[in-house]
């Protein structure tokens, strides 16, 4: 069963404006209020950007601004919390002790995907069975107001690298598919392969 997941912090420095934010998460409820263009969404996308899954749309000043991300939260009550500069991730416990040091979104996902207990394996298009981007455990949390209604389960970049997934994730969350289906899924696919080149 997957760990009860719960934001606590969330901090950023934009290095180029000298300027530094921070919100804090209510236990319960946290409601993100503004009139347009205010940074709501911007918000929103940098804290699944923070976690390692790339919103299929982000606004170039966030890329321009040089910005140190940090976000807090807590997995069935143990503190963790993730620091993003660039493609540098660091995961950190309770007393800011470097858990992982990781370089790119592919290395971060299995170490926070290990976190989370979540199991789930994706076919590539290229027929390789392996552990998905983060956006794997966050696409049923997160809605896209650039992308989400006109085209459901498709609101990070790199999803189209694997075969059919908007199935495979609506159908795993869901409970209808268990992760063993995608490993025996896979074994079909290279019997199949095999016979055709017999």
């Amino acid at each position: 069963m997957n760990p009860k997941f719960k934001l606590l912090e969330y901090k950023f420095l934009t290095m180029h404006e000298r300027k530094a934010r921070g919100i804090q998460f209510d236990s319960k409820f946290t409601v993100i209020t503004g009139t347009n263009d205010t940074g709501k969404s911007s918000i929103i996308k940098s804290i699944v950007w923070t976690l390692g899954a790339t919103p299929e749309k982000m606004d170039d000043i966030w890329e321009r601004a040089n910005t140190m991300w940090y976000l807090s939260f807590l997995l069935d009550d143990v503190y963790y919390a993730v620091f993003r500069y660039f493609n540098t991730f660091l995961i950190l416990d309770k007393d800011r002790n470097i858990l992982h040091k990781e370089q790119g979104e592919s290395s971060v996902s299995s170490v926070l995907l290990g976190l989370f207990k979540f199991p789930l394996k994706l076919i590539t298009k290229k027929n390789d069975l392996i552990t998905p981007p983060t956006f794997a455990y966050l696409s049923p949390f997160y809605i896209d107001q650039d992308k989400s209604w006109l085209a459901p389960w498709s609101n990070f970049k790199g999803m189209g690298m694997f075969s059919g997934i908007k199935d495979s994730l609506a159908r795993f969350h869901t409970g209808i598919r268990v992760p063993k289906y995608y490993e025996i899924k896979l074994e079909k696919i290279h019997v199949e392969n095999d016979l055709e080149s017999v």
